[in-house]
């Protein structure tokens, strides 16, 4: 938790000079109590994960987030596509997150203001505590709660609870901090891209400077490959020229031309093309990264024996 303090403070100095609203997001290692109390002193905004073992004041034995927002009506709803989690995961990933398929759905939403209480157990002593004695007893914060209310046969339903520094009174308000939840999963996807699709932490590099510009050198790749897949997930049917170069689609058509890529193709057309030349079946669902840049790795080559030397000048300035 020493290290989220870090970062927050160190991502406050470099957005300072924009002199716009910092609104800091987290995992439910960043929503636990000490670190909410620490945020809220020092005047950040924040939405995050709630910790799994937060607990409301008022009445014994303390109540959860969930069971104190039980009888909270549900304000509104969006709709969102959530990543495929692969089954060939490490027993203890696949307990915390089990594997699913990629999907749309729909999830519900309602907030309430609740007042938190500190842990009293004995565990709570040894926490990271960055605001020391006077670590208040309670804190009143804004609580957002997500749940798919109807999932399909067989699958988990998708349930976040978010605490949050933000105003919840209005359905805008409630609708914003939503939002600035699911702008999380572009972060995380960001890293996967680097670390999957660029393979960056595999990387046998001698010292700290090679590391930073291999970094330099992956992160427009991971930014475009990024691109790709949340403007398949967001507009499947956009034409190819909005996504790809025609270089791009032309080395599709060399390597798999049982697909017969037509003149009118779609980006996801395309997308799945490229899955399917690095491995990807259909009847598995949407690809995942290794698949996709199995494809895409064989698309640059092609592209090299084509002349061309560069990928994404069209994805960058469309």
């Amino acid at each position: 938790m020493q290290r989220w303090r870090d970062g927050i403070l160190r991502a406050g100095e470099l957005l300072a000079h924009l002199e716009q609203q910092v609104i800091h997001t987290g995992d439910g290692e960043l929503g636990r109590y000490n670190m909410l109390a620490w945020m809220s002193y020092c005047g950040l905004d924040f939405v995050v994960r709630a910790a799994l073992d937060q607990l409301a004041a008022g009445r014994k034995p303390r109540l959860s987030l969930t069971d104190a927002l039980a009888a909270t009506p549900w304000t509104g709803s969006v709709t969102a596509m959530i990543a495929r989690r692969a089954e060939n995961r490490s027993k203890k990933a696949q307990k915390t997150h089990p594997s699913r398929q990629a999907r749309k759905v729909c999830l519900s939403f309602r907030a309430k203001t609740l007042e938190l209480v500190r842990a009293d157990h004995k565990d709570a002593g040894a926490a990271y505590n960055p605001l020391g004695s006077v670590l208040p007893e309670r804190l009143s914060m804004n609580i957002v709660e997500i749940l798919e209310l109807d999932p399909p046969v067989g699958e988990a339903p998708i349930h976040w609870v978010l605490v949050t520094s933000l105003p919840i009174e209005t359905l805008a308000q409630q609708l914003f901090v939503v939002t600035c939840s699911r702008r999380r999963w572009i972060i995380e996807e960001l890293f996967r891209a680097l670390k999957q699709g660029c393979k960056y932490e595999r990387r046998q590099l001698e010292s700290a400077k090679a590391l930073l510009v291999a970094l330099a050198l992956f992160l427009p790749v991971a930014w475009y490959l990024l691109r790709i897949q949340t403007t398949v997930a967001e507009a499947p049917n956009l034409q190819w020229r909005k996504l790809f170069s025609p270089a791009v689609v032309t080395a599709v058509r060399r390597l798999a031309p049982q697909l017969a890529l037509r003149a009118t193709a779609t980006v996801e057309q395309v997308y799945l093309g490229i899955a399917s030349i690095g491995g990807h079946l259909k009847r598995n669902g949407a690809p995942g990264w290794q698949t996709f840049i199995r494809g895409f790795a064989d698309v640059v080559a092609a592209l090299k024996g084509m002349g061309v030397t560069t990928v994404f000048q069209v994805a960058i300035n469309p």
